[in-house]
């Protein structure tokens, strides 16, 4: 019975070859657009799932009157959301920049997607360390896997000095702990 149905479908085909390739290709278009359609709903509905309490976090945004939108907020702001609302368990500022300069010994890279944040930050965010402990993370800087390989190969990175460029100089700080590489579908880098 299936072989007599794939018999007829052939020959429809080939007796109608135009309209069979216009039938053909719509179908593939439409499947290819579906699949994207599918990956691309996936990804986002993924954003930043990989966090413990992701349902729990929230994100405070500036509007500015050029309609522009900042995730940054006033030094004093946190201080007053603990205050003033006691569902408020914890809060961590973070301050973005978009290109930073960074040397050690012969090696000197841009970094792109850099943020200076509270220590707090490792308190509210899942971010898994390999090396270092969050809680004693309150000054240095805290560096990724990738960028660990980058600027030290096989040296242990906690304890070395990198040299960044703050816009009035290099300042040297403590390299203090190693994350595991952040996932593309984080909205922190």
């Amino acid at each position: 019975m299936f072989k007599n149905y794939l018999k007829i479908a052939w020959r429809n085909v080939a007796r109608d070859k135009t309209y069979s390739i216009i039938n053909i290709l719509g179908l593939a278009i439409g499947l290819a657009c579906t699949i994207l359609i599918l990956m691309w709903v996936r990804d986002e509905v993924n954003f930043d799932s990989f966090h413990q309490n992701r349902n729990e976090i929230y994100r405070i945004v500036q509007d500015t009157k050029k309609g522009d939108d900042h995730a940054t907020t006033v030094g004093l702001l946190p201080a007053e959301l603990k205050k003033q609302l006691p569902e408020v368990i914890n809060t961590a500022r973070i301050f973005s920049r978009s290109r930073i300069l960074i040397r050690y010994n012969d090696k000197t890279f841009y970094e792109t997607g850099g943020i200076r944040a509270d220590p707090a930050l490792f308190e509210i965010f899942d971010f898994p360390f390999i090396k270092g402990v969050p809680e004693s993370l309150k000054d240095g800087i805290i560096i990724t896997e990738s960028m660990a390989r980058k600027y030290f190969g096989d040296e242990e990175p906690v304890g070395k000095t990198l040299s960044v460029d703050s816009g009035y100089g290099f300042i040297g700080i403590m390299v203090s702990g190693v994350l595991k590489d952040i996932p593309e579908n984080s909205h922190l880098q």
